[in-house]
């Protein structure tokens, strides 16, 4: 199928909006290292069939996926802080900041086309963006309201870099030897982290936080996807960031299913207004 990168775009999407609210699930029971720690210890563990295959390639690949488990890993302690100390639904269309920092980097480094329907489709979702902070949530002082903003900024930056870093990737290695050095890395990063904060880390969270595990098989089984969809020759990461965003109506439905979050309605409508650029961008 022509156009099943964007079908797998759109799932990982969704799969990425119930993430969110398990990591809010999983902080209940669990330190943010902790999880952190074990939720890619159980991915990694998914990908060890695929071991052969990731030692045949090249080094410099190696290494590169060191890189981007560095980024990606930072990225991911930065969303917990801001997931933390933001409501679910503020958090989750706050956080679609990044298709901003994505389109700068697919335009600018991988030379992708920007018309006039992507000019629009950016403009309404920054537009969104603009909606949802010109009213107040929750509680909390603004030192740290402005903290968790930052530091979800930062979160997806960082995940834009790893998504351009994606699409050359998978033009050279697979997309399960990608993902088996991503998960090496990864544990290895939050495991030095660990020893050097001196945290405890249970192993029998993984069976009494069941939100760890599940956390897991979702990130893995995400990404999967994800690269899948990035190794496509007619895939564009500034299309696909645009249909991924798919995951806040989720997380604002989620958001006032779950945790009774106020604002229901307005948060919609600003997601409405996000998710109009997400359609008249992929025209």
């Amino acid at each position: 199928m022509e156009n099943l990168w964007m079908i797998l775009a759109i799932t990982y999407g969704a799969l990425k909006g119930i993430r969110e609210c398990m990591k809010k699930e999983a902080l209940k029971k669990s330190s943010l290292m902790e999880i952190l720690f074990l939720y890619m210890l159980v991915g990694f563990a998914f990908t060890i069939p695929d071991t052969k295959s990731a030692l045949s390639i090249e080094p410099v690949f190696i290494l590169l996926g060191f890189f981007k488990a560095v980024i990606v890993c930072t990225g991911f302690v930065l969303s917990f802080i801001a997931i933390r100390g933001l409501p679910i639904g503020f958090y989750s269309i706050m956080s679609l900041g990044q298709m901003v920092f994505t389109t700068l980097l697919g335009v600018i480094f991988l030379k992708e086309d920007f018309g006039v329907y992507n000019l629009i489709g950016l403009t309404l979702v920054v537009g969104g963006l603009v909606l949802v902070n010109l009213k107040k949530h929750g509680e909390g002082s603004k030192q740290i309201r402005l903290f968790s903003i930052a530091a979800v900024l930062g979160y997806t930056f960082l995940n834009s870099v790893s998504a351009a870093m994606d699409k050359v990737l998978t033009k050279h290695i697979s997309p399960a030897q990608l993902q088996f050095w991503f998960m090496f890395f990864s544990v290895i990063f939050y495991g030095i982290i660990i020893l050097v904060k001196r945290e405890k880390v249970s192993f029998k969270s993984l069976g009494t936080n069941i939100w760890i595990p599940l956390m897991g098989f979702f990130l893995v089984f995400g990404d999967r996807l994800l690269f899948m969809a990035n190794a496509s020759q007619n895939s564009k990461i500034t299309v696909m960031t645009l249909l991924m965003q798919c995951s806040v109506i989720i997380t604002i439905i989620l958001g006032k299913v779950v945790y009774r979050e106020k604002d229901f309605l307005y948060r919609l409508f600003c997601a409405a207004v996000v998710i109009c650029g997400i359609v008249v961008g992929t025209l």
